[in-house]
């Protein structure tokens, strides 16, 4: 009966629904895995550069582009 318990936990279990579904829909074939991997990856620049955009350090070009906007009315 506990086996049949155990079982069961693990067929409830959303964390294993989520990845044999991952599995079967989206790692169909190599090639769908590779764009799986691809826009996983794409994903994860993104947040780095935008992550370095906000949090960037100064630079000598911060005081250029002040300029600019004052001169230029940017």
């Amino acid at each position: 009966m506990e086996a049949k318990m155990n079982i069961q936990k693990h067929y409830d279990s959303r964390r294993n629904t989520l990845i044999s579904e991952l599995k079967h829909e989206y790692v169909k074939s190599p090639w769908a895995f590779l764009a799986l991997l691809g826009g996983l990856i794409a994903l994860f620049l993104s947040a780095v550069q935008t992550w370095f955009s906000i949090w960037s350090p100064d630079s000598k070009c911060d005081e250029l582009c002040q300029i600019l906007k004052k001169t230029h009315h940017l």
